[in-house]
């Protein structure tokens, strides 16, 4: 298992793996003028355009495919209000192509993250989106 950190700002992705601190990034007209990820399928061919940059070659596009591999998503932008369950529940289906298998986290805050707290985010295991408050408590 190995996990990934996944920065989601306007029409902008930025995929990291913490196990080899390789980044990726990738930018596709997905946001609209009130959602972070507006047009799903762009935001998704955006997203599983970057992974193989991760699994370069046959072989471990298949270890890809049946390894579970974890990842946390963090919506950096638009977070007016909160997080609706509908924009989290997008945010954690556009992983579904490039990640097949894995725990999906969301987390909401304007500020990057350092390894260690993406880790402390993945390990809570929630199933709400969580924030800085959250991290405080924790």
């Amino acid at each position: 298992m190995s996990l990934f950190y996944l920065q989601v700002r306007r029409n902008h992705l930025t995929l990291k793996s913490l196990e080899t601190q390789k980044t990726a990034s990738g930018a596709a007209d997905f946001s609209t003028q009130r959602l972070l990820i507006g047009q799903f399928f762009v935001a998704e061919f955006c997203l599983y355009n970057l992974v193989p940059q991760f699994f370069p070659g046959f072989i471990n596009q298949l270890r890809r495919r049946h390894l579970r591999h974890d990842i946390v998503i963090h919506a950096m932008e638009m977070l007016e209000g909160g997080v609706s369950q509908v924009e989290q529940r997008i945010l954690q289906e556009i992983t579904v192509a490039g990640f097949p298998k894995g725990y999906h986290s969301v987390y909401a805050d304007p500020h990057p993250l350092s390894d260690d707290t993406v880790k402390r985010i993945f390990l809570m295991k929630s199933d709400q989106v969580l924030t800085a408050i959250d991290l405080k408590r924790a």
